[in-house]
């Protein structure tokens, strides 16, 4: 028996359900359709690359790169290869042939010689220049056979050797430098007219340097040409240096040519 309170219910008793609840449907909502939005699509922006950018771009890892493609024969570097050493040639035998032209220390003349009332054959030489000398003279006789072979300690001075009877010879006369006069006297004459030619030297000419120079010239030039064979191969210019090879090849084997054919000459005697 419970005293108080509720009443609690028995095991017998009666089950009475809960009074049902009124069930209201909310009151329904206004629909609001969306506000259209613009589909007109925004200007494009230009887009400008910057310095790193781009140098960011042409970075490539290892072993990505592609393989470098094949090239041809570079024949212009080929042409321009063999063109260098033929005009080198050309213009150094040129200026060589000028120079030889204008520095040869040696003259000749020839003179014809009369007798006078005392049997002496006397000529007065015009020198070129103030240190020109007599180098040789020699007569063009079937009778006679004088020459100017021996020079005095004064260089402007030559001695004249009668070699008619056979050496050493006799001095019959001289070439005096102070007044360019070549005399003589014949030991056993019969001619009255002596052809002779005189040859003449100039020192100055002959030591100006020129054969030094070109010959310096030729050593650096040769010595330039084997340089440019090499670094055209270390640059990998193959056609360049197959170009400057082609004179020497060329050169090379016209001698050996030339070589045989002389070899088969003479085997033909």
């Amino acid at each position: 028996m419970v005293e108080g309170g509720d009443k609690q219910p028995g095991p017998f008793d009666p089950i009475i359900p809960p009074a049902p609840q009124s069930i209201i449907p909310p009151a329904p909502q206004p629909i609001i359709p969306p506000a259209p939005q613009s589909i007109i699509p925004p200007a494009p922006q230009s887009i400008t690359l910057s310095g790193a950018t781009a140098d960011v771009s042409m970075f490539a890892f290892p072993g990505t790169q592609p393989p470098a493609q094949p090239t041809g024969f570079r024949w212009g570097q080929y042409f321009v290869g063999i063109t260098i050493p033929v005009v080198f040639l050309v213009i150094f035998s040129i200026f060589a042939d000028l120079s030889n032209d204008r520095s040869d220390p040696y003259s000749y003349q020839i003179y014809e010689l009369e007798e006078d009332s005392d049997g002496y054959f006397s000529e007065e030489l015009t020198l070129e220049t103030a240190t020109t000398e007599i180098s040789w003279c020699y007569t063009y006789s079937t009778v006679l056979e004088i020459s100017c072979e021996s020079f005095s300690q004064d260089e402007s001075s030559a001695s004249v050797i009668d070699y008619t009877d056979g050496y050493p010879g006799v001095q019959i006369g001289e070439f005096t430098g102070s007044n360019s006069t070549l005399w003589f006297k014949p030991l056993n004459n019969s001619e009255s007219s002596i052809t002779m030619e005189v040859s003449f030297y100039d020192p100055s000419i002959d030591t100006n340097g020129s054969d030094i120079a070109f010959g310096l010239l030729g050593c650096s030039g040769m010595l330039a040409y084997l340089v440019g064979i090499v670094v055209a191969f270390v640059k990998g210019k193959k056609a360049l240096a197959y170009g400057l090879l082609t004179p020497l090849l060329i050169f090379i084997l016209l001698m050996s040519v030339l070589f045989a054919l002389l070899i088969f000459a003479f085997s033909q005697f």
